[in-house]
This record gives C-alpha cells, structure tokens and sequence, in this order.
C-alpha cells in the first residue's frame, strides 16, 4: 500500500483548505504548535528546491477531534504509481511528533503507523520548532532520490 489510509472511528479524508482552517492552539512555555499550513508549506518548498519534480497530488485527513493532520503528497512525471510521496503528520493535541516520510513508498495511517523507505524525520513540539524544521525538512528532501 502506498498513501494516506484513514479507518479510525472519527478519522476522515479532506482538504487541503480544512486542515489549515483547524484553529492553531496557544503556545505555552513548553509547547509550540506547528500550523498545518506550514508544515505543508515546507514540504512543498523542500520539494520544489531540492527534488525539482512537479507534485501530482496531494491527500489529507484529520482524526483525533480534527487535532491530527495527516497528508500524503506525490511528486513525479505523472501520475502513474512510479515516483516519490512523502508522507506528513502533524499534532495539535501534544501527543505525536511532526514528522515527514519520504520514498517510493510511503504508509501514512490515522491509528499512527508511519513509514517511509528513504527518509523519516520527526521534531517534538517544543519551543524551536519553527527554527529547526525548515532545515531537517530541506535535509529529509535531499535524502531522496530524484531520478525516477
């Protein structure tokens, strides 16, 4: 299987408009939440400057009273299975990691399963968050292999 799969009780396949509207918690001193919007922002840029290939699609969805955001985003010629997905999460509720997956094949589920066979990058959500991901997400990229 390669994408997103969302099967839990409140889990729900949506756009990308949905889950950047969710509304961003507060930071506390030990917690800084990262916008959906901009852990997808990063990934696309990531693959724009490092990859280079268009993206063919992109699949979202939400679970955990909307807290969970979970994407997977295809990059290739076309739109056959061949290519690069990277799979992304992100958490309002304080319970999991950011995190992307990257390779031809990537598992991306709503009861947490996440897997990638090139590259996984995760990154608490603590107070320099929105400094240290824009570069290990630029890193992830380059991990990736480009010819397809």
């Amino acid at each position: 299987m390669n994408g997103l799969l969302m099967h839990t009780k409140d889990g729900r396949y949506t756009s990308y408009d949905d889950v950047c509207s969710v509304p961003v918690p507060e930071t506390t001193r030990s917690y800084q939440p990262l916008p959906n919007e901009t852990l997808i922002g990063l990934v696309r840029d990531a693959i724009k400057s490092r990859i280079g290939y268009p993206i063919i699609d992109e699949t979202y969805g939400l679970s955990g009273k909307d807290q969970q955001m979970f994407g997977v985003i295809r990059v290739g010629l076309d739109s056959s299975e061949t290519g690069l997905s990277i799979g992304l999460r992100n958490d309002y509720g304080k319970m999991l990691a950011a995190a992307i997956a990257g390779g031809a094949y990537v598992f991306v589920c709503d009861n947490l399963c996440f897997s990638g066979e090139y590259v996984t990058v995760m990154r608490k959500h603590t107070t320099h968050i929105l400094r240290d991901l824009p570069a290990l997400v630029s890193h992830a990229m380059g991990k990736c292999p480009v010819a397809f």
